[in-house]
């Protein structure tokens, strides 16, 4: 039996608890909660926490819909919708552009909101859309893929493919 009744990842099953958790959100808010206890993905305090769930609820309720509705149009249906596009990786632009570390939040070392974001923004190629006027989301980009444990996601993801 999968792990996610809907046969999707992410998903995840906690070997300590047993605890199974599906959908992005939901596993983000598991592993915060219960597996950040030196907030390296996380934050310390009450306004980094706000910060983390403002970009997180971008993510869920404008990003993730775009793109997905942007690789259905593209794929699926000939009507395009441009104007989202340019107003969601607008508005990460502008972030990335506002921080030195190059993160969406402020800081040092990448946090959670790089984690949930970067499935979605990989999908720009597929979706027949451009990075090209988004330089900071593409170095943004370039940098999350290379994070070891963003590396490590995938090539478990490949190796439940083939198997």
């Amino acid at each position: 039996m999968p792990i996610n009744p809907n046969g999707r990842v992410p998903a995840l099953q906690d070997p300590n608890t047993n605890i199974t958790s599906w959908e992005s959100m939901a596993c983000i808010n598991y592993l915060l909660r219960n597996c950040n206890t030196d907030n390296k993905l996380g934050a310390s305090s009450e306004a980094g926490r706000v910060e983390i769930d403002q970009w997180t609820s971008f993510l869920i309720s404008t990003m993730g819909p775009t793109i997905g509705q942007c690789n259905w149009f593209r794929h699926y249906n000939a009507v395009k919708n441009d104007d989202a596009y340019k107003r969601c990786f607008g508005v990460l632009e502008v972030q990335l552009k506002s921080h030195e570390g190059g993160w969406v939040i402020a800081g040092e070392n990448h946090s959670v909101v790089e984690l949930h974001f970067e499935p979605w923004i990989r999908q720009y190629g597929y979706a027949g859309l451009s990075l090209d006027e988004y330089p900071k989301v593409k170095g943004w980009l370039d940098r999350v893929q290379g994070l070891p444990e963003v590396i490590k996601a995938y090539e478990m993801v490949k190796a439940g493919e083939e198997a």
